[in-house]
């Protein structure tokens, strides 16, 4: 049975830190419900994989499968390695106990998830890097750029003009205006003096002003 996850990972990453990370990183995904043992991985008393020792070499590191629960024989290798810019797990000819059916739908899809989980932490939370742009792709995104303030520039011109000052003279004379010098107005109560609404004098009747109820006989005759 051969197993590979791989992801991204820019920095280089040196064998004896893939070795050192590999079975401290398994106990903490599990929340210490699998733990790391002398070169094995455990559940309980129990050893579910059993390791030999580990080669390192500058930019990976491989573990001999020797036992344990998950395993239906000694063989087999775990291997993590960085090159080009990758990081990879992999599992080269392990031979579990579980038969084959029940072992694709059971022990394989956790050893991706923890696999994949693995790696991730190793990486951190650096993103790869993206593709350099080409001179020509520069040039067309500072066209659009241009064009873009362009229209903005355009659409910022053709705001309303203000009024002449004239008209503004004239609505600000209009709304200082004083209701009672306005002829239209005269001849009615305002708002307040005897409760009516303020109305328009009638085209048909002279204007007049009338004196409020309260002042009459107050003002010589």
């Amino acid at each position: 049975m051969s197993v590979e996850d791989s992801v991204d990972m820019p920095r280089a990453a040196a064998g004896r830190l893939l070795r050192d990370s590999f079975l401290p990183g398994i106990s903490a995904l599990t929340l210490g419900l699998v733990r790391a043992g002398t070169g094995s991985l455990r559940l309980g008393p129990f050893d579910l994989l059993r390791f030999g020792p580990a080669r390192v070499s500058r930019t990976a590191v491989e573990w001999p499968i020797e036992g344990g629960l998950l395993a239906g024989a000694p063989g087999g290798t775990w291997r993590l390695r960085w090159s080009a810019g990758r990081l990879t797990a992999s599992v080269g000819g392990y031979r579990p106990r579980l038969p084959a059916a029940v072992y694709l739908v059971t022990q394989l899809p956790l050893h991706h998830l923890l696999s994949r989980l693995h790696l991730l932490r190793l990486r951190g939370r650096d993103p790869a890097p993206g593709i350099t742009a080409t001179s020509s792709d520069r040039m067309r995104a500072a066209a659009v750029d241009l064009a873009l303030c362009a229209t903005l520039a355009g659409l910022a011109g053709r705001r309303p003009r203000p009024r002449a000052a004239g008209d503004r003279a004239r609505i600000s004379r209009d709304l200082l205006e004083p209701v009672g010098t306005d002829p239209r107005w005269v001849g009615h109560e305002a708002a307040g003096g005897g409760g009516g609404r303020i109305a328009p004098q009638s085209d048909a009747s002279p204007p007049a002003f009338h004196r409020p109820a309260g002042l009459v006989g107050s003002w010589p005759a």
